[in-house]
């Protein structure tokens, strides 16, 4: 040093170069254990890191499989709704052909019936109409004869049940003839 040069001299604590001298024994004594701990846990972390990316690859393999499987299912179920509705469409069909079938079917043995009633009641009705006329030309000629004979009583009574059993039939008139005529 020179004359009149001061010496500065920097005073650093103990404690700081204790810490430093502590550091650099804890260097030699534990730094190889250090790096190499350093180092395998470099190596772990790559090996986490390699297992997280395989399993993250894994499990977007398996989504992906899940989403294609997902899909098919969706698909298999849209087909086979899709057949079902398909069925049952062409089920309600047959069964309204059917249906109306019948009624058709029904309704022209309805009209035959009432055809076949209408003309029974007509083939009726003409018949009623016939003896109807027969009956009344009876009775015509029976009062024709009473007036021109000037008949009794009695053969006006026979005369009247005579016309009588003829509106009821002519099995009764026979009859009933049959049984006067035994009588008189």
């Amino acid at each position: 040093m020179k004359r009149g040069e001061r010496m500065v001299t920097t005073m650093v604590p103990a404690d700081s170069q204790m810490t430093g001298s502590m550091d650099q024994i804890r260097d030699i004594l534990f730094g190889a254990q250090k790096r190499e701990a350093d180092l395998r846990f470099q190596q772990m972390d790559r090996a986490l890191e390699q297992m997280r990316e395989e399993h993250e690859a894994a499990l977007a393999q398996q989504q992906k499989s899940f989403d294609r499987q997902l899909d098919e299912l969706r698909a298999g179920f849209a087909d086979r709704l899709k057949e079902l509705s398909q069925r049952v469409d062409d089920v309600e069909a047959t069964a309204r052909r059917e249906l109306q079938a019948g009624l058709r079917d029904s309704a022209d043995r309805l009209a035959d019936q009432v055809k076949k009633l209408q003309a029974d009641l007509a083939d009726l009705a003409a018949s009623t109409r016939k003896r109807l006329d027969a009956v009344q030309a009876d009775a015509r000629e029976g009062f024709e004869q009473v007036a021109e004979e000037k008949a009794g009583n009695e053969d006006l009574g026979n005369l009247l049940v005579e016309l009588g059993m003829r509106l009821k039939g002519e099995t009764a008139y026979l009859q009933l003839a049959s049984a006067v005529g035994r009588e008189g």
